[in-house]
C-alpha cells in the first residue's frame, strides 16, 4: 500500500504540474525509482517495527513467567493483565 501510494503521488505530480509535465518523456520512469524507494523504506521500518514488538512481547512474556512484582510494570499493563487473567 505505501509503495502503490508513493507511485500515485509521484505521478500526481509529474502529470499535474506544469514545471515538470513539460521537462519530462515519460513518467514512468521516475514513478519506478520512487515506488522502488518506497518498497526498500518501508520494508526497512515494518522489519524494525516488527522486531521492536518482538522483543516487547518477549519481555512481558519474561515478566509474567518470573513472576516480578507489578511495580516494575507500567499501570497500563497491569489493567491489562488484570482484565484478562480472569
Amino acid at each position: 500500500m505505501i509503495t502503490l501510494a508513493t507511485g500515485y503521488v509521484c505521478y500526481y505530480i509529474l502529470n499535474n504540474n506544469e514545471e515538470y509535465s513539460t521537462k519530462i518523456n515519460s513518467w514512468m520512469g521516475p514513478v519506478a525509482v520512487s515506488a522502488i524507494l518506497a518498497y526498500y523504506v518501508s520494508n526497512l521500518f515494518l522489519s524494525v517495527f516488527s522486531f521492536s514488538a518482538d522483543t516487547i512481547l518477549q519481555c512481558f512474556l519474561v515478566d509474567e513467567e518470573l513472576k516480578r512484582p507489578e511495580s516494575n510494570r507500567p499501570p497500563s499493563l497491569n489493567k491489562f493483565i488484570a482484565d484478562n487473567s480472569k
